[in-house]
């Protein structure tokens, strides 16, 4: 960034931070909605060999938000491990990032393209009333990440780690404006270039 120095919260009581963060949030969420409504055809296509399937970032897109709120931020169940969505291949028990190639294509395979648009609903729903609820103190707060991490003892490898390393001392309002909403929208980006790739074939 100019300058080089940190990303820093500045609180501008004329503007409503909580507002335009759900807002934008839910833009993203609505928007990998409608792609996974669109890319039923073209799951399982990637733009290149170095990419993922379309189904794994439609899926990641709409994850990265459960999981970043609820289980990383909050320490808390996520929307995905409801009886909803348990059987409809959202659900998969893992971190939606820090895996390999076989791995994410199963879990892109195993993705109901429907499920996933209701998903997206359902993860608005449940974290959009959080975000408007935040306080000043609470937006700028860094959670107890490393504690909450403890859940997937397992999944913390080093590509995990590389991944997740800057978020750890993180505080929420960049959590939620980062992970949540800028990468959301960078991969709403892939899968929209990878559907443009598809039809014109």
């Amino acid at each position: 960034m100019p300058g080089g120095g940190p990303v820093s919260f500045r609180y501008d009581p004329m503007m409503d931070v909580n507002g335009l963060l759900r807002h934008r949030i839910g833009g993203g969420l609505a928007a990998v909605r409608v792609a996974s409504r669109e890319a039923a055809g073209a799951w399982a296509f990637r733009l290149s060999s170095s990419s993922n399937t379309v189904g794994w970032t439609l899926w990641h897109g709409a994850v990265i938000v459960d999981w970043t709120v609820n289980a990383f931020i909050r320490g808390r169940g996520e929307v995905r491990a409801t009886p909803d969505f348990v059987g409809s291949g959202i659900w998969t028990g893992t971190m939606p990032f820090g895996m390999g190639r076989e791995r994410a294509d199963s879990i892109g395979a195993q993705v109901d393209p429907d499920a996933l648009g209701a998903y997206t609903r359902s993860v608005f729903d449940d974290v959009g009333p959080w975000i408007d609820a935040l306080t000043e103190v609470q937006m700028a707060a860094v959670p107890p990440t490393r504690d909450n991490l403890a859940a997937y003892p397992v999944e913390q490898t080093d590509a995990f780690r590389d991944e997740v390393e800057w978020m750890l001392d993180a505080p929420v309002w960049e959590l939620l404006a980062r992970p949540c909403l800028g990468h959301v929208f960078a991969h709403y980006g892939e899968a929209v270039a990878a559907l443009e790739a598809h039809d014109s074939d």
